[in-house]
């Protein structure tokens, strides 16, 4: 407290009261016992309850609306009067008052001096903080995309959902980062733009930009920035709205256009609008330019009636001005066909067409004249068939066929036949489909015959068909006889449904795949949480095995069946290991590996072992590099030829081959996986093979077909997990007698190689410093605690999260490390880690988990933590991560 605080509370108990009463801000003095003593006419008003009802009479607690408020503030005026520096002066609460309602108010405490008083102020903030809440929820609710960043270094430090909607990109993804580290900007140039534009003090309005998407994709957005101070920092805003689909819009409306104008060049006719006055006057009011071109008339629309009357042919004038007269006095579309009289004496054929929109004081039609010169003089070429065409091609759209039922021989055929075959209609005519060579099974088509013979029509049959090409088709077809020129025919109506075949089959097989994938999901949730509780039971064994032999010499028979007993941890841990592998859940040490060297030292290995198989290589040179573990992948390869080897009991030979791929938007999708570069590993032996049921069964876990041998079934198991953890794919093939090939693909990276250097350590590596254990199971605890004991450490324990948290305050002034269980009973590590935090920013702790640091427990780690400890781990391990957290500089120089 300040001397001037001192010297107020050193007043005479008349001017402190005074003072204290006349203050605007809601004060209390509070006893030990947390009874209020003292209250002033603001705390009256902000409470709702009387000095006479309150002093002396209430809790201080019974204010606090929250149990877990109310807790906090029993653990702050507990810490205070220990130490006032142990517990924060000013926090953040909520209140009821006398009415039931809620206040939001910040609490500042102080002592009295001389005294176990405290004195508390409370200051009313719940308009601030719903006015805060009412910004913040405009602020991530508006349909443009928001970000906020500092002037300072450019770094992002707020988002809102249409920022993540627009960009692709979650919130904590970019939160820290800048917009050049998103390779946001697709030109650079307009964010030199807006740099210069807000440097020279002028805000960005409404400014069009080209900005790249997280998969990549370039939009065009409309953008607004500006600077502004926020929480007492220079930041820019940055609004953003998504105008691509507008663009593509403008795009397509000036192609519509553009088209537009090529129909009406290239149609045979012209477009044209009349209109008809009320008045009694006529007239054209736009004519394309080929009216002149197709029919000789006067260029000049002004005028255009009385000259196209004299044009019309002499029999149709009559019929040609009666019909635009009915047009206009009943308001009804325009329809008519004639000829008309080119001043060269030649005849054209032309056909009418308006539609009328009424105005207040005349009649539009809009319409076109086209010539049908050439259809006229075809009509009446082919006026002879005319009723077969009619009939044929108003049914279907699709394959249209017709033939005598005499003969069978094909009348004619429309062009979804020549589409749908391959032939052409002059190839056809005159011919069977018999000789055309299309039925696939001809008693298809006898039994078609057959059923229209008796007078029953046969409607949507499916059938196999030949094209031309000889390639097999799949059709749905329709027939039925009729009468066509005196003569009984058959009508062939067919629809190519193929693709909607093979469609289909994709569907089923993606059904299939779906289902198999959430199933091996299932399993190895499963699985996963087996591994853990397995783990926990063996550190417990290895630990007290490591302690056992730290007492007896070597020389000592026990010591001996000691080590048999850990060489059993070892292969219980190689257990859990593939069970978190099938789980996709391994625990990872990633670099960037060449593939093509890992087959090549796996293979050898192997193969020297097994002298009975032969293997030849076909490695592609350059192959793409992988980020990948290096001993899970070499894993995944070893399990597939170990499942070789029980394929070649006598001896055999093994292909493997690798190769670069481009896997396309289509090709990906079908494995599961992203388009891009991956690699492909095949596996090939010359064994006996496999059926397909047993075929389909090969990635369960514990599945096996050597269970008498000692097989466990989690190898090709644990290989599916690992495969498809590194974002890849494995998959098999395999028919009886004829071997079985295993295809894996990985994806590629650009990045170079790195060297992989790891020297292996087996000594204990002794320290000094208080730890705090931290995990619920006694025997860890137990044997962990000792360990760390004769290693030169002070250890203090606790089960649970709570009871750490307890401990940590008691002690955190002695403890240097915080070893923490990822699952705790109440509190999960988690919490654990944040409370911690809470308590002292800077606090070292090591992670411990059965699972491996993927998913939640990767999370955690991001949160703070400084090591990564899996069980069931070496205690030596342990004694090297313990003293490598507490004194890092120094276990690098021992290092080097």
């Amino acid at each position: 407290m300040s001397g001037q605080n001192q010297n107020v509370f050193k007043m005479s108990e008349e001017q402190f009261r005074l003072l204290f009463e006349d203050s605007s801000i809601s004060m209390t003095v509070i006893g030990e016992d947390m009874t209020i003593l003292l209250t002033n006419k603001a705390f009256e008003k902000l409470t709702g309850c009387l000095q006479s009802q309150v002093e002396g009479k209430m809790c201080w607690t019974e204010l606090i609306a929250a149990e877990e408020d109310m807790l906090r503030m029993k653990e702050f005026h507990r810490l205070r009067r220990i130490n006032p520096s142990m517990a924060p002066e000013m926090y953040d609460s909520r209140i009821r008052t006398r009415d039931g309602s809620i206040r939001d108010v910040t609490i500042r405490v102080i002592m009295v001096p001389g005294s176990t008083y405290s004195l508390a102020s409370l200051t009313d903030v719940t308009e601030k903080k719903q006015t805060e809440e009412k910004f913040s929820n405009i602020f991530k609710m508006l349909p443009v995309g928001i970000s906020v960043a500092r002037v300072q270094d450019g770094a992002i430090v707020d988002t809102n959902a249409g920022f993540k909607e627009i960009s692709g990109w979650e919130y904590n993804e970019v939160i820290g980062r800048t917009s050049l580290e998103l390779n946001f900007w697709a030109d650079p140039a307009d964010r030199m733009h807006l740099i210069n534009e807000l440097q020279n003090g002028r805000a960005v309005r409404q400014r069009e930009i080209s900005f790249r998407r997280k998969n990549g994709e370039v939009h065009y957005g409309m953008y607004s920035a500006q600077t502004m101070i926020l929480a007492g920092e220079e930041c820019i805003v940055f609004v953003l709205q998504d105008i691509t689909q507008n663009k593509e819009k403008d795009n397509m409306l000036r192609q519509k256009e553009e088209q537009l104008r090529t129909i009406t060049a290239n149609i045979p006719g012209a477009i044209c609008r009349f209109y008809a006055k009320d008045n009694g006057d006529w007239g054209m009011s736009y004519a394309s330019e080929r009216l002149m071109e197709l029919f000789g008339m006067p260029s000049p629309i002004k005028g255009f009636f009385p000259a196209a009357t004299e044009f019309i042919y002499e029999k149709d004038r009559e019929g040609f001005v009666a019909s635009v007269r009915k047009s206009v006095e009943t308001c009804t579309p325009w329809d008519f066909e004639g000829r008309i009289v080119k001043p060269s004496g030649e005849i054209k054929w032309f056909h009418g067409l308006a539609t009328p929109k009424r105005l207040p004081d005349s009649i539009i039609f809009d319409g076109m004249l086209l010539d049908i010169t050439e259809r006229k003089q075809a009509e009446e070429k082919s006026r002879q068939s005319e009723e077969k065409f009619t009939e044929v091609f108003m049914m279907s759209p699709d394959m249209v066929a017709i033939t005598r039922m005499e003969d069978g021989h094909i009348i004619d055929v429309n062009i979804g036949f020549e589409e749908m075959t391959g032939w052409q209609r002059s190839e056809v005519i005159g011919r069977t489909s018999l000789s055309l060579d299309f039925w696939v099974e001809t008693a298809q088509r006898d039994l078609m015959v057959q059923e229209l013979k008796a007078g029953r029509e046969v409607v949507r049959y499916e059938i196999s068909f030949r094209r031309k090409d000889g390639m097999l088709q799949t059709g749905v077809y329709s027939a039925r006889s009729l009468i066509l020129g005196g003569e009984k025919c058959l009508l062939f109506i067919m629809q190519n449904i193929t693709e909607k075949k093979r469609l289909e089959e994709e569907r089923r097989k993606l059904e299939q795949q779906l289902y198999k994938s959430q199933k091996m999901d299932a399993i190895g949730q499963l699985a996963g949480g087996v591994a853990h509780d397995f783990n926990n039971i063996l550190t417990g064994i290895q630990g007290n095995v490591s302690l056992m032999q730290m007492e007896i010499a070597q020389e000592h028979p026990h010591y001996q069946r000691l080590s048999r007993i850990e060489e059993q941890v070892k292969r219980g841990a190689n257990l859990t290991r593939q069970l978190l592998g099938f789980a996709r859940g391994g625990k990872y040490d990633v670099r960037i590996i060449s593939v093509n060297e890992l087959i090549r030292k796996s293979s050898q290995f192997f193969l020297e072992a097994r002298k009975e198989i032969e293997a030849d290589m076909e490695l592609q040179e350059n192959l793409y590099s992988v980020e990948a573990d290096a001993g899970q992948i070499e894993q995944v390869l070893i399990n597939i030829y170990i499942n070789a080897a029980q394929a070649m009991p006598g001896g055999g030979r093994l292909h493997i081959q690798t190769t670069n791929m481009q896997l396309r938007e289509e090709e990906a999708s079908h494995y599961g996986l992203r388009p891009g570069k991956y690699i492909k590993i095949s596996i090939t032996d010359s064994g006996k093979g496999m059926e397909q049921n047993t075929l389909a069964r090969i990635f369960e876990p514990f599945f096996t077909t050597k269970a008498q041998e000692g097989g466990t079934g989690l190898g090709l198991a644990s290989s599916y997990g690992i495969v498809r953890n590194h974002g890849g794919i494995i998959n098999a093939y395999s028919e009886p007698e004829r071997g079985s090939t295993f295809n894996i693909y990985l994806p590629a990276t650009g990045d170079e190689l790195e060297e992989i250097n790891r020297a292996y350590q087996d000594a204990m590596v002794s320290g000094g410093g208080g730890i705090l254990l931290i995990d619920d199971e006694n025997m860890i605890r137990d044997v962990a605690g000792e360990m760390l004991q004769l290693l030169g450490y002070t250890v203090y324990q606790a089960a649970g999260g709570k009871e750490a948290i307890n401990v940590y305050l008691t002690n955190k002034d002695k403890i240097d490390l915080v070893i923490l269980d990822m699952i705790l009973p109440g509190m999960s590590g988690a919490q654990v880690l944040q409370e911690l935090k809470r308590i002292t920013p800077d606090v070292k702790v090591i992670l411990s988990s059965g699972y491996s640091m993927q998913g939640e427990v990767q999370k955690v780690m991001e949160s703070g933590c400084l090591g990564f400890i899996q069980k069931p781990y070496l205690f030596t391990e342990l004694s090297r991560i313990v003293k490598q957290v507490l004194y890092p500089a120094k276990e690098r120089t021992q290092e080097v």
